[in-house]
């Protein structure tokens, strides 16, 4: 029986997608096209996971007519929903995709008010399924909150023996070090910035995620967008190019990233093949329309022209 994994939500969405020709400044855009799924970066990777044949436990907190619309969607599309209501309203999100000249934009909502109990009882949740095995910390805080809530949650997991899965930014990437996570997921940007260097190399990447790995991580996953991702593991670093894809929507491509990664560690692949999942599902996902995830089918496809390579850094 494999490890549990446990995803954790504190600010879920529905992610709504229009495609138009051309938006025009006070003239009502009629829409090609429309989409509508559940959003949010834990649910973004809770529902990738079950594309890969992983099971996870979706915890999320959700809120008033929007939230019951998100919990009955997620119903189908994760495995198992554990729900703390919250009052309010749980967010949309708004993508849209303007086909001359192409551009993508987007919104992001405001969501419900979180108290001190409704996140308890949820963090409560969420450590008790993730048990020994995984939990997922991803994602934007509700109001009135930040993601330095991650730091103690990451700790958390530690203390009961479970291995904690990070993707947030900014100096609370650096601050969670010390609890000593299984993975984190910055991408060039976020380490850039807690570096304070320009990294202009894949070389230069690596080794800021070899001081970040030294610095307490156990491993480092550095997205690159187009151009691929450095994984550093405790006995080498490697890099993997992005398959060329005809590009339509990047929503969850980072979150898929991180599921393709996290379901290779967990049945213990080399870190070559660990790496090839994760860009596989990244960009198979941005070939998919507003927030439509990866097409299972087509990962072994994408994965025969992704070639990783070490870099003994």
């Amino acid at each position: 029986m494999s490890s549990p994994v446990a995803t954790l939500t504190l600010n879920p969405a529905i992610d709504i997608a229009y495609c138009v020709k051309q938006l025009v400044s006070g003239v009502k855009t009629e829409a090609t096209e429309f989409l509508c799924d559940p959003g949010g970066n834990g649910i973004n990777v809770s529902r990738a996971l079950k594309l890969l044949g992983v099971p996870a436990h979706t915890c999320c907190v959700l809120a008033g007519k929007s939230g019951a619309m998100l919990r009955a969607m997620l119903e189908e599309e994760v495995d198992s929903l554990e729900v703390v209501e919250a009052e309010g309203l749980t967010r949309f999100n708004c993508t849209v995709d303007q086909r001359r000249p192409p551009e993508e934009f987007k919104i992001k909502g405001i969501g419900p008010s979180v108290t001190e109990s409704v996140f308890q009882q949820i963090s409560e949740q969420f450590r008790e399924r993730a048990g020994i095995g995984y939990g997922v910390l991803t994602g934007s805080m509700p109001p009135g909150w930040d993601t330095t809530a991650y730091i103690e949650l990451s700790g958390q997991l530690r203390d009961q023996g479970a291995r904690a899965v990070i993707d947030t930014g900014g100096s609370v990437l650096k601050e969670i070090t010390r609890t000593r996570p299984f993975l984190v997921k910055p991408n060039q940007a976020e380490l850039e910035e807690i570096s304070g260097l320009t990294l202009k190399t894949i070389e230069a990447v690596a080794e800021q995620a070899r001081k970040l790995q030294e610095d307490g991580v156990e491993n480092v996953a550095v997205s690159l967008g187009c151009d691929g991702a450095v994984l550093a593991t405790p006995e080498n670093s490697y890099y993997g190019n992005a398959p060329q894809v005809s590009y339509r929507c990047s929503v969850g491509s980072g979150d898929a990233f991180l599921a393709g990664l996290l379901a290779g560690f967990i049945v213990g692949a080399e870190p070559e093949a660990v790496l090839q999942r994760g860009l596989a599902c990244g960009s198979g996902t941005t070939a998919q329309k507003g927030s439509r995830l990866f097409d299972a089918s087509r990962l072994e496809e994408f994965e025969t022209v992704i070639h990783v390579r070490r870099l003994d850094i």
